[in-house]
């Protein structure tokens, strides 16, 4: 998945990491930042995503949720969209 539009320097794209695997942080155009949510089952992240992760520097946010209830990382992300949407440019996946 890759943002193809140029993005705003408050841009912020949310990928729910549960639903969302293929992600090329490698695209991800500058000023962009990015919060990945994982699962509290996920355990295992691709080498080659952390090492792209690595190069946004403080542009990259993991935010785990430790609620192994069902949709819990849902809700979790549901929120944060609806916090974020109002002041910033928002993309979710």
């Amino acid at each position: 998945m890759a943002v193809k539009e140029e993005p705003k320097s408050d841009a912020l794209l949310l990928v729910d990491y549960e639903n969302v695997q293929a992600l090329d942080l490698s695209s991800i155009p500058d000023g962009m930042r990015v919060r990945i949510f994982v699962g509290s089952n996920q355990t295992r992240i691709p080498i080659s995503m952390v090492q792209n992760a690595q190069r946004l520097g403080s542009r990259v946010e993991w935010i785990r949720c430790d609620n192994a209830a069902p949709n819990a990382l849902g809700f979790l992300f549901r929120k944060e969209l609806i916090t974020e949407a109002a002041g910033a440019v928002t993309y979710a996946f």
